[in-house]
């Protein structure tokens, strides 16, 4: 891939980044449905189990240790993914400006002073057609970088962002059911000093 546009507005995740990227953000929905809605699980009739506070606490202890695997694993796959997206870019880049450095003006005009005669009508439409399309390449090359960044925001930054969120919020969660336990149980005990 010797084209720079091309090479830069390539997708840079692999299928493996994607499923990680899915999964992290299907934990995440539920993650933050549970911790933000409230949606803790209190009693499971089919099975006649009913969930205790400190079953709700574990609950969410292991939710958040899986979204928390999901977000590492998403990170360190794209992250892997992004660094080989950038190797290329920069790979043609360079291969790019090799190609222009080894070029002199002799060598350029040599090529078309056979076909086209020096101050030719031909020669002037040859220099300004030469002129717009650098100047096509130019502005797709400018622009491609800002299109490539958006989407890695939007692919990498914002999954990793969900995740953290998700993250948080369950703990916040888990930490207010525990406070929560503790006062109950603060009520519930004997005074110091009382006969028990």
């Amino acid at each position: 891939m010797n084209n720079p546009v091309s090479a830069t507005l390539r997708d840079f995740l692999t299928d493996t980044a994607r499923k990680e990227r899915k999964l992290l953000l299907v934990t995440s929905a539920v993650g933050i449905a549970v911790a933000q809605v409230g949606l803790l699980p209190l009693k499971v009739s089919a099975l006649g189990v009913e969930f205790s506070s400190t079953d709700q606490h574990a609950f969410l202890v292991l939710l958040a240790l899986i979204v928390g695997y999901f977000f590492f694993a998403f990170f360190l796959y794209a992250m892997a993914d992004f660094l080989a997206w950038r190797n290329a870019v920069v790979s043609v880049r360079l291969a790019i400006m090799d190609d222009i450095k080894s070029w002199t003006d002799d060598e350029f005009s040599k090529k078309y002073r056979d076909i086209f005669p020096r101050g030719s009508d031909e020669e002037k439409l040859l220099a300004s057609l030469i002129e717009k399309e650098v100047a096509n390449e130019t502005l797709l090359l400018k622009l491609s970088g800002p299109a490539a960044y958006s989407r890695a925001v939007f692919d990498f930054l914002v999954p990793l962002a969900v995740g953290g969120y998700s993250i948080f919020a369950i703990v916040r969660q888990a930490i207010f059911i525990a406070s929560q336990q503790r006062h109950a149980g603060e009520r519930l005990a004997p005074p110091p000093g009382a006969l028990r």
